[in-house]
């Protein structure tokens, strides 16, 4: 009777898994050919089943990355720097100057420079007769509405921090934003709060290769800023797919050490397979204007993601805190048809679009455990291929028996993580000069 029973079970369990695995393929190659996707062979779909077993359509296909190269980028960031990672930017003063001595921040935005301007002005320096700064400051002003690889030059840095330390010049508008994000502050960081009016003047700002004065003196007052934690940046860049932030990380990984070496060292994967020319996913060009794309394959891609998984975990975070979660963090997810409350917190995944390119790839949480996933259409029919998508993830959900969802809550953002402190005060105060009218 328990050896009939266990037959009656092992056949069940069979049966079951063979369910698994027929639908979302077939229904892949059909509706590929429904929409008018493209040639089969240039598509690309693919799962990690329960043991592990690599399934799908042309999983080793050779495809372009689009913005799922920001998943590679941020696998890449955290195994380097680690995911508590800081940017620290100092400020140091003497008299009535102040040398910047930058950290490459990627987010050196109108968030953080009115907070700094905010922050001064509560310690009573609001006019300098000159200010420089050093190779290491990057100033982008509105960085999160990047949608290109802006490359600007230390001409750029010093026409954006005049207008920031030169508040007499501010637009209505310009002052506007400043109240704007003034409002939201509270909302997004409960330590940060900026004043009502900053004022602030600097005569004369520009880039400089060695500070004016020497660091070291004893009478030069030194503050620092230090950012938020990288693996906060990581997530937002993630939600909204912003270019410039994780092409700043990339050039800054790459001096250290080589893409390929780095995903052959630690997933096994060899520089035939796959290539990274940018940390964003935007094409390049070289000299002869010929144009190269980051690629990968839909193997390596999910290989990918289920050891970020485990590298956060093993940090004390959890995936979803690197990688958008669809129906509730918005960004890139909006419009799509898996942004349901059925599915909403039951899986995380990161898009992709560039203008022969569609891609989605993430991790689903399910009533028989988690799945790693990837879908990438070769194709300029971008609306059907987010379609076949949209499908194929829904249909995923029904052949592993539905979701789980985790519990997950959309966190505010904002690029410090704490005031202004000083590090070390001079023999003598800086200069707080008259009040700027």
């Amino acid at each position: 009777m328990k050896f009939n029973h266990f037959i009656r079970a092992f056949i069940s369990l069979t049966i079951l898994c063979i369910s698994l695995e027929v639908h979302s393929g077939p229904m892949f190659r059909r509706l590929v050919k429904d929409y008018n996707i493209g040639k089969y062979e240039d598509q690309s779909f693919c799962y990690f089943n329960g043991a592990g077993t690599l399934k799908g359509n042309n999983p080793q296909t050779k495809i372009r990355l689009a913005s799922v190269t920001k998943l590679y980028t941020t696998y890449w960031a955290l195994s380097t720097l680690g995911p508590n990672h800081q940017y620290e930017t100092r400020f140091y003063i003497k008299g009535d100057q102040m040398h910047i001595v930058g950290a490459n921040d990627p987010i050196f935005d109108d968030k953080k420079v009115f907070y700094l301007l905010s922050q001064f002005n509560e310690k009573g320096l609001k006019k300098l007769k000159k200010i420089t700064f050093d190779k290491n400051v990057m100033v982008f002003p509105n960085k999160k509405n990047a949608s290109e690889n802006n490359m600007h030059t230390s001409k750029d840095y010093t026409k954006f921090l005049r207008t920031y330390f030169n508040t007499k010049t501010w637009s209505d508008s310009y002052y506007e934003e400043y109240l704007r994000l003034r409002r939201l502050a509270p909302q997004n960081h409960d330590d940060v709060e900026l004043i009502e009016k900053p004022k602030f003047e600097a005569k004369n700002i520009e880039f400089a290769d060695d500070a004016p004065f020497d660091l070291d003196a004893s009478d030069v007052t030194v503050y620092s800023i230090k950012s938020a934690p990288l693996y906060k940046y990581l997530k937002f860049l993630n939600v909204v797919s912003n270019n410039y932030i994780p092409e700043k990380i990339f050039d800054q990984l790459s001096k250290e050490e080589n893409f390929n070496e780095f995903f052959e060292r630690t997933l096994g994967f060899s520089a035939e397979k796959i290539q990274l020319y940018t940390g964003s996913g935007l094409m390049t060009y070289d000299e002869n204007d010929v144009r190269f794309d980051n690629f990968s394959t839909c193997e390596i891609t999910i290989t990918m993601i289920r050891e970020l998984k485990k590298l956060i975990e093993a940090n004390g975070l959890y995936i979803h805190d690197v990688v958008g979660v669809p129906g509730t963090d918005g960004g890139t997810f909006r419009r799509r048809r898996f942004s349901i409350p059925e599915l909403t917190n039951a899986f995380v995944a990161k898009t992709g679009t560039l203008y022969h390119t569609v891609a989605l790839s993430g991790m689903l949480a399910t009533n028989i455990g988690l799945r790693y996933f990837g879908i990438f259409n070769q194709t300029q029919e971008i609306w059907s291929a987010r379609k076949l998508q949209d499908e194929i993830v829904i249909q995923l959900f029904k052949d592993f028996q539905g979701p789980v969802k985790f519990p997950y809550r959309k966190a505010g953002f904002w690029p410090v993580e704490g005031p202004l402190e000083m590090v070390r005060e001079g023999s003598s105060e800086p200069v707080a000069s008259a009040e700027v009218m």
